[in-house]
């Protein structure tokens, strides 16, 4: 499966407007072995039973589903399929802040809308645990050699978060649990975290919970969204909805999904042959740094490379 497909991978499910209700589209950008993977799977999905039929659509280019997505707003509900990250806000928090009940669609679009949160009497504006999955995962920080690399960009998002964090905008959890508590209790309204944790977050939050996807980083046209997410649109009908909880039950069927792992290797970042999980501490270490003040974040991100670089040499 090509890298470059992988990081970028998101499906969008929604029904054809001309089309019989039980007929749904399936938008993807999975390229290579993995799309071939993919349409055998909808096949056999297809031939299960009869009350629902599955029409396979290309987009094409890796950023077209998860900017289909985005346009078309939160989404209903999202499957995950592959590890990635999702954005959960609070739209009642947004409501009280004046704010239209929607996520900014870029990380430049945050500022203003913590903003308006915090003069609102919002706690926390933005938590997360995962700062290092989103630099390394769904930031493409991995260049064609397989080394580990910071675009310009990523050093300015370290910079903006820093500042964040010391206007009170950001808060950074040690723990994912801390991060997720603090948002199901309402302190913070924004969130980043695995698209697998919403039942547990819905379950637990006495407020409206949305979900979408990363925000994007508006001049930075490489930038890649990582993970794999089968996404429900919004504005459809109940007869839609209801054919496409058949489809993402079937999906969601352990030995569906292993034989998905098995078959296509899951999400590989980068060639076999190093230790994500260590790159991911090494990562998180830099970026506390950044966040107590110790490095700037040029300082943090070239540690972050220097040591990265280091431990992929010696495998």
């Amino acid at each position: 499966m090509g890298r470059k497909i992988a990081l970028a991978l998101l499906l969008a499910c929604a029904s054809l407007p001309v089309r019989a209700a039980d007929e749904l589209r399936l938008w993807h950008s999975v390229g290579g072995w993995a799309g071939v993977e993919l349409e055998r799977l909808v096949a056999r999905f297809n031939a299960s039973q009869r009350e629902v039929r599955v029409v396979v659509g290309y987009s094409g280019e890796p950023q077209m589903a998860a900017q289909e997505a985005r346009r078309r707003g939160a989404a209903l509900l999202v499957l995950p399929y592959n590890a990635g990250l999702v954005l959960y806000y609070n739209r009642d928090a947004l409501r009280r802040a004046g704010l239209e009940p929607a996520p900014p669609k870029t990380w430049y679009e945050m500022a203003p809308t913590i903003g308006a949160l915090v003069d609102a009497g919002q706690a926390c504006g933005y938590v997360t645990a995962s700062p290092a999955r989103i630099l390394l995962e769904n930031a493409g920080a991995w260049p064609e050699d397989s080394r580990v690399a910071f675009d310009n960009v990523m050093v300015r998002w370290v910079a903006m978060l820093a500042s964040w964090q010391r206007s009170g905008y950001f808060s950074y959890a040690t723990q994912a649990e801390d991060a997720e508590r603090r948002f199901v209790a309402g302190q913070c309204a924004f969130l980043t975290a695995s698209p697998s944790r919403q039942v547990e977050l819905r379950a637990g939050a006495a407020f409206d919970l949305g979900v979408a996807p990363l925000p994007s980083y508006e001049d930075f046209a490489g930038a890649r969204q990582g993970g794999a997410g089968v996404w429900l649109l919004p504005g459809r009908s109940r007869r839609d909805y209801q054919a496409a909880s058949r489809v993402l039950a079937w999906l969601a069927q352990p030995q569906v999904q292993a034989e998905w792992r098995h078959r296509t290797g899951g999400a590989r970042l980068a060639p076999a042959g190093y230790d994500l999980p260590a790159l991911r501490r090494i990562v998180d270490e830099e970026l506390e740094a950044v966040w107590g003040g110790k490095k700037t974040a040029l300082d943090a991100l070239n540690a972050a490379v220097l040591r990265g670089n280091g431990l992929l040499g010696a495998r």
